[in-house]
């Protein structure tokens, strides 16, 4: 996927009045793509809480169940940039932490929008 926003002008999108000499016009653009994690970044639901686990998820209920992501070493920074290794894991999840996130939105044809 690319995202490119376009040229932005000082004056004309932002409203910065300034003399033409003195405008700018900035354009960002970036691009990324989706990992398939499943079976090569990410374990199955467990119910094993791994190192600094509460960390992430403090208040999970009895039973529940987690996966875990991996991208790399999870660290807890300090000053000056430096970082204590606080997990092996990037990021996990759980099975109630999933339930409690909002859902997305959608728009349908004809029905209108509300505020």
């Amino acid at each position: 996927m690319k995202i490119d926003s376009g040229l932005i002008s000082s004056d004309a999108h932002l409203g910065i009045n300034a003399p033409k000499k003195d405008q700018v016009q900035v354009r960002k653009t970036f691009t990324c793509a989706p990992i398939p994690v499943d079976g090569t970044y990410a374990t199955q639901w467990t119910q094993e809480s791994k190192t600094s686990r509460e960390i992430y998820l403090p208040l999970s209920p009895p039973n529940d169940t987690f996966k875990y992501f991996y991208f790399g070493t999870s660290l807890l920074y300090a000053n000056y940039g430096y970082g204590i290794p606080v997990s092996d894991y990037t990021y996990v999840t759980s099975n109630t932490s999933m339930s409690l996130v909002s859902q997305p939105y959608t728009f349908e044809y004809g029905l209108p929008c509300l505020p």
